[in-house]
């Protein structure tokens, strides 16, 4: 049921969402001002927020249903990455510096969690699995609710990261923590991406197998099997500095080294935050009434 508030008082609306739930409808609210409905859905996620979180949890567990590790498969497939890559790495390239696994076993699982985030936010508003919270909907929810999923996987893979650069790194203070502020940064950068990606991808239905590509060629220009240090100052390392992800790796990856991030990164992403925010918030208002005529 999708339904026009503007014209409404309040009763009416009561009576209408009460309808749709004795019919099992979901019920929609539109207001005819752009910025009212964006406040709303806004203000929802607020509101619900708690079951939000219960929601993306719920998504995890339903798509590992009837499987014996559950969630915990994603752990797994972590564990035999890395046992793989240190056999692989000790017995055929040589590779003796055991700080390198620990570069790039963290680069793998933060990669992994942009690479799923973005991905799956490109095509957010048309996956039917994701689109529906109940008997009411929000637009701005689904990618809360995607973030929260996708966080989830990361925490599980956390205790790996932790594990291996314990081992391999000596750690002399609480460095490796300020993962927490970049974690929270990098994060501030990719909802407003997914929002902006998820909208024109509704419209768009070649956008998210094209992200997908992108994000596969953005693999290759980040230092995540490489050393970033290996790129010579200059023209060469402007590949590097207009690379997003190469500051999202940093801020979260030079802690577990036992380094700090030179604050470089700290800026440029709280930069990009800004201007993500910005842009998300101007197309998600202007565009939110069309999303559900495009999915």
């Amino acid at each position: 049921m999708f339904v026009t508030s503007e014209k409404l008082d309040r009763r009416e609306l009561l009576k209408l969402r009460q309808r749709a739930i004795a019919e099992r409808q979901i019920f929609i609210t539109d207001a005819a001002k752009p910025g009212a409905a964006t406040w709303s859905d806004v203000s929802t996620v607020f509101n619900r927020f708690e079951a939000i979180v219960k929601e993306g949890v719920n998504d995890i567990v339903s798509r590992y249903r009837r499987s014996f590790l559950g969630p915990l498969w994603s752990m797994v497939g972590t564990i035999v990455f890395v046992a793989g890559f240190m056999i692989l790495g000790r017995f055929l390239f040589k590779i003796t510096d055991n700080t390198y696994v620990v570069y790039v076993t963290c680069g793998v699982v933060f990669w992994t969690f942009i690479f799923s985030t973005l991905a799956e936010g490109a095509g957010m508003y048309t996956n039917p699995a994701t689109a529906s919270t109940g008997f009411h909907l929000s637009f701005a929810e689904i990618p809360i609710r995607m973030m929260i999923r996708n966080l989830i996987v990361l925490l599980l893979n956390a205790p790996i990261v932790f594990g291996v650069s314990l081992f391999f790194v000596r750690w002399d203070n609480w460095t490796s923590l300020l993962f927490i502020p970049g974690l929270i940064l990098v994060v501030s950068v990719l909802i407003p991406v997914a929002i902006v990606l998820g909208v024109f991808g509704a419209r768009l239905r070649d956008l998210p197998p094209a992200v997908a590509s992108l994000l596969q060629f953005g693999f290759y220009l980040s230092p995540v099997f490489w050393l970033a240090e290996s790129i010579p100052q200059g023209a060469p390392h402007l590949i590097l500095d207009l690379n997003p992800f190469y500051h999202m790796l940093q801020v979260v990856r030079k802690p577990f080294l036992n380094e700090i991030a030179p604050l470089e990164h700290y800026l440029i992403l709280l930069g990009l935050s800004l201007g993500g925010w910005t842009i998300a918030v101007i197309v998600f208002a202007r565009f939110r009434r069309r999303i559900i005529y495009w999915a």
